[in-house]
């Protein structure tokens, strides 16, 4: 991390380097009492964002959050929410092509356990053959009309692009109920599993970009390291299980003292990623 500051006015800039311990990249940054607090891309990975937190003349500290994404992560908006009081991301699932908000209370800062709290935003087609961006790192809290407005940056990778803006109440409670589950159990979803929640669980619907599966549901799994385990601790009904793994020996294994049933074939508790519907 570089802090560039100065204390003439600007004659001379004085430039302090710190190790953080990870490659970070275009940190989300506010002011919090004597402290700034930072939502930053780990760059190390490419897939998860990392909290940091700086008081001047001290060294920083990182904490690892939950919020994780299987690859392309980017750019954060990151405020603090006068009506719910709580401390609020806007943090694109840029390989999906959606918007999410997630929100984390001051309290709870020192644990890096966020919230995933709804979508915001979904676009149709292929990502980057049709759209890339998403990034919303241009929001702004405007506490006298209670309302956030956000700018999206989005666009083709090699043709028009352009900023775009959602406006919506910073009542979040209240516009989680509006949006209510984000899987509807009536309705066949292609659900994907993020691994932003607590670590290989498949009943954590944080890990799941549609809350956890139903008995209509595709859950898919892109992205995932050669031999991991997904633990069930409960019963897992889900209508189909489709591996979209870049590497075709991967294979997903499933662990834990739950059952998982559905009209599919399996060999034991392993799902190779050949085709098997």
């Amino acid at each position: 991390m570089v802090v560039l500051s100065l204390s003439d006015g600007g004659e001379s800039w004085k430039v302090d380097s710190y190790d953080v311990g990870f490659q970070q990249y275009e940190p989300a940054t506010r002011l919090q009492e004597d402290r700034f607090l930072f939502v930053t891309r780990d760059q190390a990975t490419g897939r998860e964002h990392q909290q940091m937190a700086w008081s001047p003349g001290q060294t920083p500290t990182a904490t690892r959050t939950d919020m994780k994404d299987p690859r392309y992560v980017d750019t954060v908006d990151f405020s603090f929410n006068p009506v719910t009081q709580r401390f609020e991301v806007i943090r694109s699932e840029r390989y999906r092509m959606q918007l999410w908000l997630w929100s984390i209370a001051p309290k709870d800062w020192p644990t890096g356990e966020w919230r995933r709290e709804f979508r915001l935003l979904a676009r149709n087609g292929t990502f980057y053959s049709d759209a890339d961006g998403f990034h919303p790192a241009g929001a702004v809290i405007d506490a006298n009309r209670g309302v956030q407005p956000i700018f999206i940056y989005s666009g083709h990778p090699n043709g028009p692009a352009g900023v775009f803006r959602i406006s919506r109440t910073l009542d979040t409670p209240k516009l989680s109920a509006f949006f209510g589950p984000t899987n509807d159990p009536a309705r066949k979803d292609t659900n994907h599993w993020t691994g932003g929640g607590k670590p290989s669980r498949w009943n954590d619907p944080a890990n799941w970009d549609l809350d956890v599966p139903d008995s209509k549901d595709v859950a898919v799994f892109e992205a995932i390291s050669t031999g991991e385990s997904v633990v069930i601790d409960q019963v897992a009904d889900v209508g189909r299980i489709d591996l979209r793994l870049p590497d075709k020996s991967n294979r997903l294994l499933l662990a834990g003292s739950g059952t998982l049933s559905g009209p599919f074939h399996k060999f034991g508790n392993v799902f190779y990623q050949a085709a098997f519907w």
